[in-house]
């Protein structure tokens, strides 16, 4: 009970402000848990449900420690392994278990924990306080220390050889035009980074190019509209019966382009199409056991290519 009331104590202690911006982390990190076991779902590969369900253990005591008065994150989520799998070799002692009930349920609690969160989030992060740009603050920051660090940092840049040209192009067939002026800034970059050898950020931002496409294309009123739209999307993370397209794995959005006829061509690099953003984090990235190495920017590169090949041979709302 001295326990209970001290985190209840600490808690409440947390600045309003504060308690938001963690409770933003924990709904990131548990959708990044749950397009894991997703994804480990369709491919048959159950060896990390141990770790996976120690996870989301944590998660759903962050989420009960951070708000600790609502029904269901203060106390109302089922710890995993939950009733269900722990009778297994119990009251089935004979029955063995099917390898994809843990993920399976696993995959449903995490889908309570994040349904629940996003009723107290609301739609968007934009309660947290938004960021100062760093030039300002670089500019504001004048001590010798923070000055011999740009310091080293520009001798650093003045020593990079002189790069190859890129491919640059113009995203022409996208819609909205921030979104465009971003597509066509991170693919140069994405060039520069891998003629210079940094292959895992290559691929961070040839994943993010290729996010930006297929989500403007998926979203054109003549795809939604496509007899075979429904069953390509059928695994799609919904909120309130809408497509949730900020949750929607870079692996999924690449499946579901395929299947509605785009990557002609590049239906073979598909599988190998793994979304490497999350391991920016290093935990995860260890978690994962993937980093990702030549082969895969090279991959994710040329997936860029091909998708914007036919998409910019599309009609502006039509298929390609």
């Amino acid at each position: 009970m001295a326990t209970r009331k001290a985190l209840l104590a600490a808690s409440r202690a947390l600045p309003p402000e504060r308690r938001i911006e963690l409770a933003y982390d924990v709904l990131s990190r548990a959708r990044r848990l749950r397009d894991e076991v997703r994804e480990d779902l369709r491919l048959q590969r159950f060896g990390a449900d141990d770790v996976q369900m120690d996870m989301y253990n944590d998660l759903a005591n962050d989420a009960a420690f951070l708000l600790p008065d609502h029904p269901v994150l203060g106390g109302g989520l089922v710890l995993m392994p939950d009733a269900v799998l722990q009778s297994y070799g119990t009251i089935f002692p004979i029955q063995s278990m099917a390898n994809y009930l843990p993920a399976r349920r696993l995959e449903s609690r995490l889908s309570r924990l994040l349904d629940s969160l996003e009723m107290v989030l609301g739609e968007a992060a934009t309660d947290a306080p938004p960021l100062r740009p760093a030039a300002e603050v670089l500019a504001e920051a004048q001590t010798s220390e923070t000055r011999e660090i740009r310091q080293a940092l520009d001798a650093l840049l003045r020593q990079q050889p002189e790069l190859p040209p890129v491919d640059a192009r113009d995203f022409n067939f996208v819609g909205d035009p921030k979104i465009r002026a971003v597509l066509v800034a991170d693919y140069v970059e994405a060039q520069r980074a891998f003629a210079s050898g940094a292959f895992k950020a290559a691929a961070i931002l040839a994943g993010g190019v290729i996010e930006g496409m297929l989500l403007d294309y998926l979203r054109r009123p003549s795809i939604t509209a496509h007899s075979k739209y429904a069953e390509a999307t059928e695994n799609f993370p919904t909120t309130d019966g809408a497509v949730n397209w900020s949750r929607v794995s870079l692996t999924n959005l690449i499946r579901a382009a395929s299947q509605l006829g785009v990557l002609g061509a590049g239906r073979k690099l598909v599988e190998g199409a793994r979304d490497f953003r999350d391991t920016v984090h290093p935990t995860a990235e260890v978690r994962l056991g993937a980093r990702a190495g030549r082969e895969e920017a090279e991959l994710l590169l040329a997936l860029v290519r091909l998708i914007y090949r036919d998409l910019s041979s599309a009609e502006p709302d039509g298929p390609p």
